[in-house]
């Protein structure tokens, strides 16, 4: 695996259910499967075109989430990053359950 980000919406410890309900998500730099380094994104902004905006600037490559609304999913895709939604639970558990498929 080459170096990339992945981005997690986070809600006490876990994959927040939903990822226009985050506040702050969780961003991990990945290279040759191993983690480099994570770290908290804040993200007060309630607009979901300016979160998802946000996301695309870092930039992160994988986005691993609960739920996410249509227009932000329409707009990873047509920036090609992957969106793996239907992800609940802690986040250490999700994200190594992901690393080890990458």
């Amino acid at each position: 695996m080459i170096f990339m980000k992945i981005a997690l919406p986070v809600l006490r410890g876990s994959v927040a259910p939903r990822f226009d309900c985050t506040e702050e998500f969780l961003i991990v730099e990945i290279d040759e499967g191993n983690i480099v380094q994570r770290y908290i994104l804040e993200c007060p902004e309630r607009n979901v075109l300016k979160r998802a905006l946000m996301l695309i600037q870092v930039p992160v490559k994988v986005i691993i989430c609960g739920r996410i609304d249509n227009f932000s999913l329409r707009l990873f895709q047509d920036r090609n990053l992957k969106v793996i939604t239907g992800q609940y639970g802690l986040l250490d558990a999700v994200l190594q359950y992901w690393l080890n498929t990458f």
